[in-house]
């Protein structure tokens, strides 16, 4: 059984347990004011209440009367100071541990106990008796002892209302496991059967009314001690080890045993138990310790199951609770214990277990001790920085070990200073769920999301030095703020159910709660504090801007500028990084950047002749100047006339910032020393001909034929082996290894793509190992010309040369010559015949670009015109990666990395998300690695002479992840090529051909069928609208004789260049901007129309541009037309949103600018209340009771919710009694695909509740 404490291996332990982490494990010990404690049988859980001091962010109004709006912005003052003020708060600890190890706990709690003033710890349990001496005697402490039963009650009350996703349901076979049940608004009456060495039944009706109604001395103490007489083993998790290994099925006699097939007449499933450990007394085999555990397990779970559902069946209860050490969070336990309640049930009773039910007795023995302060009163919450979380269901699956082994596990919980209650307006409290999306359940969003929050831990903790500069040691707390939140992260991540349902709340909380454990109460205060100076100057400007307007305008530059507002998030990593290296972005900006309201620019054929670009037309340019809007508008789709061979050996490009580059090979020698001058080579998919975009200039390196003879033997990595779904495992898991050594901070592009490279290399060796390929190997396919035939004719002739050797004969030799002369005569003929049949499909090549071209036409023929916004300037996304990815097709040849196409395909989401961090590097940076602008050119020997140089047609070997980056932008872009201007006009010049000396007329019909059939499409592009110029291409060959013709393009004659026709089609003006993603703006302008709302309560988001220039026109809109607004902010600061003392001095001052605001505030028509969270997100059942009680009194009639926190990630479902406007702009290119959209895409969602519906 358990050990008594005392022992010195114990004390040893556990001295070096604590001396080790005492910060982590006895946390606040010096400020301890009250104790108690909980001994069982085996463990000991402490409870203690303690002042925590920390610091927190003050904000301070400065006198700003003396002085005109106009001054202070002359004078640069600020809109009011920060201060950073130490606060004491209190906070609840719970440790449990061993008993074994309660000596020394007590003795360093007595060393560490300075300023408690308690003279009795409040102590329950049955240890409570057997250590009350020991107690007294280390603590100097009167040991009061309480009730087992009402101590637990009590702790079972507290934690199912004060920590939310306390209660689960588990499932073993379900995914996932665990299914957390919200916190319900009246959690009574249930059923309690706490398992300790009996059972105890116990119904719960209210705070102070339970009632023991039954028990069974059936329970964890039957199992312990006949699992010891059968398994001789000792140890309580041991013995379950056992069970967990075992099969029931070997000892227990089934159903099915006894009737065999005949079972089911009796309404019996054979897999019933019939009796437990019957086949003892039939076999004399021996069973195994494993299966006498798990018999004896099922034995005692469904007798106490069965006893449960009899008592909850006939006190008409369908929840019921079970904790106890028989519990303690044992899969196996909680697994047989919900089957049998389930079974004898037939489901209508939930059996549900709680993730701290190990502390109840304790946190009890606390309240009981508390009471005088009335700890009820308040609201707790569960502190994550401090709190070690639930244990993983699967050890074996869970290489990452706390830091304490499981010998001690905490639990923090804070007092809140206001108590929090459930919004009036639910509609169904106990049905809502705050978060849009439970991350336990979507295994690919929880590893982006997990990724996505470690990603930006370098940039928190950034900002977290800056914002405390002055303070020397503000580096070293960061750097430990750091750590302590990439192990939650990885925690996280190996076991998803620590915390409750992880979502997007859970993680954005739990990153709060370690910075301001680290004294970061506010990183963004500094940056909130300039932003609203900013905005302030504005927001006249804005108003008057907006008065100009007609009321149908109006109502929608209202909307958009609410919209336009939300996008500054410093919480949404696509908006920090445009914040951080754009200091010119500001409030245009960003409405640009809305889904559906870029603007496109116009391109002419003047602009393709090198005219330089006006880039002020597009926003968001790279750093090197040119935008991907810019780039799209150079985009042509050619109608190609040429050959492969003969005549076109090369053409021009030109794009509209005049650099001209050269298409294709340019062979200038006739000997084998091949001279490049320049390629041109997009890595992507084609438009409409063999042609592609330009996206980096090529470098290029040589490659000599090879010689003639036997291929060269190398030796090459296994590759193929990454079809194994094991090979592909242990490749990913080295990838991983690396991806996690590698710099937060982004660096050059060059360095990012050797550690990239390098690492992707070395872990395909490390996985696949090497093989030996070419000469020697044989069974490798060498050319298309190698067939049966060749191959048995060279066959023939090895032997027959190996027989010449062996015998010496004529006869021998003779043969071997025949076979010789036969295998070369093969070998010509199935060359020449796989030539010319390569050269019939390059003649056929003629007409494949051109198809292409009129395919295109036709496409646009049938399709109606969309107007298609544009991601062009926003970060790449690791789905636009990944689909590029999965869509690369086989037998690509390696470029100058040797990176293969199978690496590509294997990798897994860590593996993506490297490549598209470089995608993104190389995009923002305008530059590529030097391997992706590296073409390797290979002359590949066609036919005929082999020291005739255009006898070999020359390829390039590109880098794959550098094909991967291009066909990215090229999807980008596409749409570019089919953007259609409904408004606009056809400007077609016009095209004639003249007959130049010795042109064919097969050559001019092509020219006047060329003319004819643009005329023609000029003229289907005019239906829709659409505006075409065309490229000032200067003229193309026709032939291989390179006969040439002229171009005239209106009166002007081109000179003669070997170039190609190009058409380009281009968009002007705005482009359509709705629908939005999620558009209800015309169900909302209709209910303007109708009367006014009588009060609003608009749940607000970020400081700066988005409170100052987005909701407070609209709020002023409101309080025009009387409707009252009430503005809930955060109590506490998250991120950069607004708090309620900031929006206090803000309103202030917009209150002296604004007379609407102005009276709204004096005539009490707009009010300021906190909303008791401190979180970036919101949830509605946990808000100030001051602000139900002021939503209530005031009869609110709409709730507006703004934010991707607030709106999306949690409260897109929820449910309200009346009408509600959900709003946001989704700044996460990933969650933007998930709905359905692309980043910054809208969601504008207007909801009237049903049985209102219709009124207005």
């Amino acid at each position: 059984m358990a050990t008594d404490g005392g022992t010195d291996s114990g004390s040893h332990s556990m001295d070096k347990s604590i001396t080790l982490p005492p910060d982590e494990i006895f946390r606040n010990l010096e400020n301890a004011k009250r104790f108690a404690i909980d001994i069982g049988g085996s463990l000991t859980k402490l409870a203690y209440y303690s002042t925590v001091q920390h610091k927190v962010a003050k904000v301070r109004s400065f006198d700003h009367t003396a002085k005109t709006s106009i001054q202070n912005e002359a004078d640069g003052e600020p809109l009011y100071e920060i201060s950073v003020q130490e606060e004491i708060t209190a906070r609840l600890h719970f440790i449990k541990f061993e008993n074994r190890y309660i000596e020394t706990c007590l003795d360093f709690i007595k060393d560490h106990l300075v300023n408690t003033e308690t003279k009795v710890i409040k102590a329950t349990g049955g240890g409570a008796y057997k250590f009350k001496d020991l107690i007294e005697k280390k603590l100097k402490l009167k040991v009061d002892k309480e009730d087992e039963m009402t101590c637990l009650i009590k702790g079972c009350n507290f934690v199912l209302k004060n920590i939310p996703h306390e209660a689960f349901v588990y499932a073993k076979h379900a995914d996932p496991e665990f299914r957390f049940q919200n916190t319900h608004p009246d959690i009574f009456p249930y059923l309690l059967v706490n398992i300790g060495s009996g059972v105890s039944i116990v119904k719960v009706e209210s705070e102070d009314k339970f009632e023991r109604i039954g028990g069974s001395s059936i329970g964890g103490g039957t199992f312990w001690g006949l699992g010891a007489l059968l398994t001789k083993t000792k140890r309580f998790d041991e013995l379950l080890q056992l069970a967990s290994k075992g099969q029931h099925t070997s000892v227990d006699m089934l159903v099915k045993d006894i009737y065999g097939g005949a079972s089911l007449s009796l309404g019996l499933p054979g897999y019933l138990i019939a009796s437990s450990f019957g086949k003892s007394a039939t076999t004399d085999k021996e069973f195994s310790k494993e299966d006498m555990a798990k018999s004896l397990l099922h034995m005692i779970s469904n007798d106490i199951g069965q006893l449960a559902c009899l008592y909850a069946r006939l006190h008409n209860l369908t929840r019921v609770y079970f904790g106890g050490f028989f519990i303690r969070g044992h899969p196996v336990t909680m697994h047989t214990i919900t089957y049998s309640i389930n079974f004898f049930s037939k489901s209508k009773v939930q059996a549900l277990f709680l993730r701290h039910e190990g502390y109840l007795g304790a946190i009890g023995a606390f309240l009981k001790g508390a009471e005088e302060d009335n700890p009820n009163q308040y609201s707790w919450g569960e502190n994550y920085a401090g709190s070690s979380g639930l244990m993983s269901v699967s050890p074996d699956l869970n290489p990452m070990q706390r830091a304490r082994s499981g010998t001690f596990d905490m639990l923090e919980m804070d007092r809140l200073e206001r108590q929090l209650v459930n919004l009036p307006l639910l509609q169904d409290p106990s049905s809502y769920i705050p978060d849009t999306v439970d991350l336990t359940e979507d295994a690919l969003a929880r590893e982006y999301w997990l990724y996505c929050f470690e990603e930006a831990l370098d940039g928190v903790v950034k900002r977290a030095v800056a914002s405390q500069k002055d303070q020397p040691e503000a580096t070293e707390r960061a750097e430990k703020f750091r750590q302590k939140y990439r192990h939650k992260l990885q925690t996280l991540r190996h076991q998803p159910f620590a915390y409750g349902s992880l979502t997007v709340r859970s993680l954005l909380d739990t990153r709060e709660h370690c910075l301001n454990e680290f004294n970061f109460p506010d990183p963004y205060s500094k940056i909130k504090q300039k932003e609203n100076d900013m905005a302030l100057k504005y927001y006249q400007k804005v108003v008057e801007s907006l008065e100009e307007l007609s009321w149908e305008q109006k109502q929608f530059a209202l909307v958009r500028g609410l919209l336009a507002g939300n996008v500054f998030d410093w919480g949404a990593k696509a908006v920090s990084d445009i914040l951080e290296t754009d200091p010119q972005f500001g409030f245009e900006q960003a409405k640009q950047q809305l889904q559906g309201m870029q603007t496109s620019g116009v391109t002419n054929h003047a602009s393709l002749s090198g005219n330089a670009m006006d880039e002020s037309r597009f926003g968001g340019s790279q750093e090197n100047g040119t935008c991907l809007t810019a780039l799209c508008q150079r985009l042509s789709i050619a109608n190609t006339m040429f050959k492969h061979k003969g005549a076109h050996q090369y053409t021009w490009y030109q794009d509209t910032l005049g650099q001209r580059s050269m298409i294709d090979l340019v062979v200038v020698s006739s000997d084998l020393q091949l001279h490049v001058l320049d390629t041109q080579v997009k890595r992507g998919a084609e438009l409409s001909t063999d042609h592609h975009l330009v996206v980096s200039w090529i470098r290029l390196r040589r490659r000599m034929p090879d010689r003639l003879g036997r291929p060269k033997r190398i030796v090459r990595v296994c590759w193929e082996r990454l079809a194994d779904p094991s090979v592909r495992g242990v490749f990913n898991s080295h990838l991983r290894e690396s991806f996690i050594q590698i710099p937060r901070e982004v660096g050059d592009i060059e360095s990012e793509w050797t550690m990239f490279s390098s690492s992707i290399v070395d872990a395909a060796i490390r996985s696949c190992g090497h093989k030996v390929s070419g000469a020697g190997c044989g069974g490798n396919p060498r050319t298309q010309w190698w067939t049966l035939e060749v191959r048995d004719a060279v066959k023939l002739k090895k032997e027959s040369y190996r027989a010449w050797l062996a015998r010496g004969t004529p006869e021998a030799a003779e043969a071997y010559q025949q076979a010789k002369r036969t295998a070369a005569r093969v070998v010509s003929e199935a060359k020449t015949r796989i030539w010319e049949e390569f050269g019939e499909a390059i003649e056929k090549d003629y007409w494949t670009a051109s198809g292409k071209f009129w395919q295109t036409v036709r496409h646009l023929r049938r399709e109606e015109p969309v107007a298609e916004d544009s991601e062009v300037d926003s970060f790449i996304t690791q789905a636009e990666v990944t689909e590029v990815v999965q869509q690369l097709l086989g037998g690509k040849a390696l470029g100058v990395d040797e990176i293969c196409l199978e690496y590509l395909k294997s990798l897994d989401v860590v593996g993506l998300s490297w490549l598209t961090r470089l995608c993104n590097i190389a995009w923002w940076s305008g530059t590529v690695p030097l391997d992706w602008a590296t073409g390797v050119v290979v002359p590949l020997f066609k036919k005929g002479d082999r020291r005739v140089c255009s006898n070999y047609r020359g390829i390039t070997l590109l880098s794959l992840p550098g094909k991967v980056y291009s066909r990215v932008l090229e999807r980008r872009v596409r749409p570019f090529s089919r953007t259609l201007d409904a408004g606009g006009a056809i400007r077609f010049s016009s095209w004639s051909w003249n007959t130049g000396p010795g042109l064919y007329p097969p050559q001019g019909a092509r020219g006047l069928d060329l003319q004819h059939a643009l005329g023609r499409f000029a003229a289907e592009c005019e239906v829709p609208g659409m505006r075409v110029s065309t490229s000032k291409s200067e003229a193309m060959v026709l032939d291989r004789e390179k006969v040439a013709c002229t171009l005239q393009v209106g009166g002007e004659f081109l000179p003669q260049v070997e170039e190609y026709l190009g058409v380009l089609f281009t968009s002007e003006g705005r482009m359509d901007q709705r629908p939005w993603l999620v558009d209800a703006y015309n169900q909302w302008i209709e209910r303007l129309k109708g009367p006014p709302h009588k009060c609003a309560l608009f749940f607000v988001d970020n400081s700066g541009v988005d409170i100052i220039l987005g909701v407070f026109p609209f709020v002023r809109e409101l309080l025009i037309r009387g409707t009252e607004v009430v503005l809930a902010s955060n109590s506490s600061p998250a991120l950069n949103d607004v708090t309620n003392s900031e929006l206090q001095i803000v309103t202030e001052r917009i209150a002296a600018m604004d007379p609407v605001i102005q009276a709204g505030v004096k005539e009490d028509r707009l009010t300021l209340v906190q909303s008791g969270s401190s979180s970036p997100c919101l949830d509605l059942s946990r808000l100030d009771k001051v602000l139900a009680t002021v939503v209530r009194e005031r009869g609110t009639d709409l709730v507006i919710i703004e934010g991707m926190g607030r709106a999306i990630h949690t409260n897109y479902y929820a449910m309200l009694n009346c009408e509600s406007l959900k709003l946001a702009v989704i700044k996460n290119s990933w969650l933007a695909e998930r709905l359905g959209g692309k980043i910054f895409s809208v969601v504008f969602k207007y909801e009237v509740p049903s049985k209102t519906q219709g009124q207005h």
